[in-house]
């Protein structure tokens, strides 16, 4: 049986894959929104898997930049981007190849990816309380300390 990440591949669907839109949402029992963290389990078990070794950070590599090409100057943009790269280091310690060699994704990105990321979490931090009150979510603080205790090492906001 495909995974979800293999279907995204497959259909160069990829961007829909890191929104959870469509077939690749993965809802929160509790709340009923977009489980990233879902999904990135997909997408390691799935490189994990493959026959050839060594590929598979080039893969999430290449898959991660087709999704920061998709996004836009927006909010839910912002924060879908933001539950993603938080995925991504919460992932590492269960999957040694994320980390292989001291790889790290967002490092690896060139400075014109890193600055789409640098642009979307300046636009997170004007907006996140606006957007979020009255929700049951964890502050925009909380998700910064969770990403960088599980390894990230970059001010964000100032890439």
């Amino acid at each position: 049986m495909k995974n979800k990440f293999q279907i995204a591949l497959k259909n160069s669907e990829i961007p829909e894959f890191f929104k959870g839109a469509g077939q690749y949402f993965s809802p929160d029992p509790d709340w009923g929104v977009h489980l990233h963290i879902r999904n990135w389990r997909d997408l390691c078990e799935y490189l994990e898997n493959l026959d050839t070794k060594n590929d598979e950070n080039q893969i999430l590599e290449n898959s991660f930049i087709v999704y920061l090409n998709s996004l836009k100057q927006s909010y839910d943009d912002a924060e879908s981007l933001a539950y993603n790269i938080s995925g991504y280091y919460s992932m590492r310690e269960d999957y040694a190849f994320m980390s292989r060699d001291g790889y790290d994704l967002i490092k690896a990105l060139t400075p014109e990816k890193k600055s789409i990321i640098g642009k979307l979490f300046r636009l997170l931090r004007r907006d996140y309380h606006s957007q979020n009150i009255g929700k049951p979510v964890i502050t925009l603080e909380k998700l910064l300390d969770r990403i960088r205790n599980n390894g990230c090492t970059l001010d964000l906001e100032k890439l």
